[in-house]
C-alpha cells in the first residue's frame, strides 16, 4: 500500500513540472503587456475593451462560459 502512495506521489510530481499556468486573473495594469501575445493566440479585443476605467469594458460583464 505504501509502495502504491510512494509511486503516485511521485508520478504526480513529476507532471506537475511539466504543466505551465497561462491563464486566471492579472492585475489591469499589466494588461497592455500581454496584448500581443493575446491577439497572436486570436484576441479581437483591444486592452481598452477589456479593462477601462471611465468607460464600459469587459471588466463590467458577467460571463459564462460553456453554459
Amino acid at each position: 500500500m505504501n509502495k502504491i502512495i510512494v509511486i503516485i506521489v511521485a508520478i504526480s510530481m513529476g507532471i506537475s513540472t511539466l504543466v505551465r499556468a497561462d491563464e486566471g486573473m492579472w492585475i489591469p495594469l499589466l494588461i497592455n503587456k500581454n496584448m500581443a501575445e493575446m491577439q497572436k493566440l486570436g484576441l479581437k479585443l483591444s486592452a481598452e475593451d477589456i479593462y477601462s476605467i471611465n468607460h464600459s469594458s469587459l471588466k463590467d460583464a458577467v460571463i459564462i462560459f460553456g453554459g
